[in-house]
């Protein structure tokens, strides 16, 4: 899925071609990945951690927060949720 946005009112550019995205990039962790999609679909850290069941609202802020690492399971489990690469819950700090 790719985000676009706009610059103009007739030009839709693709924000990981930005240099913004690319200045930012490198500072973005696993865990602000989580937390901007799961705000982005209007899910409360208790409403994530029930669609992936089996983990606790505290289990999902402490991803959040970069105290937990994102297991691959759960980067599978986000991907398909969120419809996204499972790359974009696997890096690093």
């Amino acid at each position: 899925m790719d985000v676009e946005i706009v610059e103009d009112d007739n030009e839709l550019v693709n924000i990981f071609e930005t240099r913004w995205y690319k200045d930012i990039s490198t500072t973005i962790t696993a865990g602000d990945t989580l937390k901007v999609y799961r705000e982005n679909h209007s899910l409360t850290t208790s409403e994530l951690a029930i669609k992936l069941r089996g983990l606790s609202t505290q289990d999902i802020y402490e991803m959040e927060c970069n105290e937990r690492e994102i297991s691959f399971e759960v980067a599978e489990q986000l991907s398909q949720l969120f419809d996204v690469s499972i790359e974009r819950f696997l890096i690093n700090k």
